[in-house]
């Protein structure tokens, strides 16, 4: 780089950069730990309110979404520099001293994607510093939230919480409260973990189960990944009834995935909340998912009885039309039921198998005749 003059040259910089950060466990000398330090406080790249890669010749850093300030990050010379420290103090855990001051500089660097770089460092002093580390989270956050709600930012609030929670509460209060959606989003989420996990913001997580979509749909995406444990279930289960009938569509699409788990379908507990889904608009948007999950049970169906019975109830009555497949099979897991039911002492059931089919003749559900002529045979 000396030699040819290239040193102050943005892509040769951020060259530079990559190629440290790429190999971080080399034994750089002091003089090139020296350049990299330098470029983290001092290089021109990024410019204020300058991106090297946008969606919008038009945009400026105060305009864009977190994604595209989280792949400017990468290629800025500050932020590749912020990431190739973070990577050397990795893998040498005594340079922190060394290091320190630059990354002072970049979590309170002007360019809000230096700052969601540095977040990579600041990881990094969690298991040397914690309290330099979320000193240093809060000020990189502190005045743009959309460095707080970034893929590197966001999943530290759960190392910072609850030992934390004074510094870094009012950052999560500002995300849920923001005025950008995607940040609102975040912060709804966050709000939600706090609340379950530790009490916390129990004034700010009731505003955002009433609040706008983004925060709706946050409290509901948090909702649905914890519902499968057994610890939560049951506040995430009265969550969720609140979402299943929700105005916005965007809100009730949250809900999908609740039932991969297949344990949750057969567990006692959940039947009224699973009756309560059935019914539910959310079930009328997609009841794919839950069907799948239903004819994928191994076993006897007599455990789901219920389930089966709701479910063929909806379709009788108002989805035959909208889903001609999913009927099918939704006639086809009545059809396993019945046998489940055959040769023991499951007479109720039979006979619900029964007047079920009666109820799908009467609402014109063509599969149910095939089916009758299985049950004949």
């Amino acid at each position: 780089m000396e030699k040819y003059g290239a040193d102050g040259e943005q892509d040769t910089a951020l060259s530079f950069c990559q190629l440290v950060g790429e190999r971080a466990d080399e034994s750089w000398s002091d003089k090139s730990i020296s350049k990299l330090l330098h470029y983290a406080r001092n290089h021109p790249d990024p410019e204020p309110g300058k991106l090297n890669i946008h969606s919008d010749s038009d945009e400026n850093s105060d305009e864009v979404t977190v994604d595209v300030l989280f792949v400017n990050a990468a290629y800025c010379v500050r932020g590749a520099a912020a990431i190739a420290i973070s990577r050397l103090l990795w893998k040498h855990n005594d340079r922190l001293e060394q290091v320190r001051s630059s990354i002072e500089s970049l979590v309170s660097d002007p360019h809000p994607a230096v700052r969601m770089a540095a977040i990579e460092a600041i990881k990094v002093v969690f298991n040397i510093d914690k309290d330099l580390a979320v000193s240093w989270f809060c000020k990189a956050c502190r005045d743009d939230l959309r460095v707080a709600a970034s893929p590197r930012a966001f999943p530290l609030f759960n190392y910072i919480a609850p030992s934390h929670i004074d510094q870094v509460g009012p950052v999560i209060q500002h995300m849920a409260a923001s005025s950008l959606d995607e940040v609102a989003f975040m912060g709804a989420q966050q709000v939600t973990a706090r609340w379950l996990f530790d009490c916390f913001f129990e004034n700010e997580f009731a505003t955002c189960c009433q609040g706008i979509v983004p925060q709706r749909k946050g409290v509901a995406r948090v909702a649905t990944a914890l519902l499968h444990n057994k610890k939560y279930s049951p506040q995430c289960q009265q969550i969720l009834c609140k979402f299943m009938n929700d105005p916005d569509k965007e809100v009730r699409d949250e809900l999908r995935g609740m039932f991969r788990n297949q344990n949750l379908i057969i567990d006692t507990e959940c039947t009224a909340f699973i009756k309560a889904y059935i019914e539910s608009l959310a079930f009328a948007d997609d009841p794919n998912h839950f069907v799948w999950s239903l004819r994928d049970l191994t076993g006897s169906l007599i455990p789901v009885a219920e389930a089966v019975f709701t479910v063929c109830e909806r379709f009788s009555m108002a989805l035959q039309e909208k889903n001609h497949l999913m009927t099918l099979e939704v006639s086809s897991i009545l059809l396993r039921l019945y046998e489940s039911a055959q040769g023991g002492q499951k007479i109720q059931i039979t006979d619900r198998c029964l007047d079920t089919w009666d109820l799908l003749f009467e609402n014109r559900v063509e599969m149910a005749m095939g089916l009758t002529r299985n049950i004949e045979q």
